[in-house]
């Protein structure tokens, strides 16, 4: 199973950064995530309104990317 990674800032405190993890449905693929992975992020930042997208963002198995 993959999750989407990136890196997270609250826009009421610029200072506050997170790394977070979103699990993706198993049957998604490496390459699915990559290529849609700009809709979850969209869906995770409307969902979460004082926080920022601060870079890009990755693909991995569950777990092989630990938090920073």
């Amino acid at each position: 199973m993959l999750e989407l990674i990136f890196l997270s800032c609250s826009l009421l405190s610029g200072q506050s950064c997170k790394d977070v993890h979103v699990p993706l449905l198993p049957e998604v693929s490496s390459f699915q995530c990559m290529l849609h992975g700009q809709q979850v992020l969209a869906k995770w930042v409307m969902d979460n309104p004082n926080w920022t997208i601060s870079r890009g963002y990755t693909c991995a198995k569950v777990g092989t990317v630990a938090n920073l």
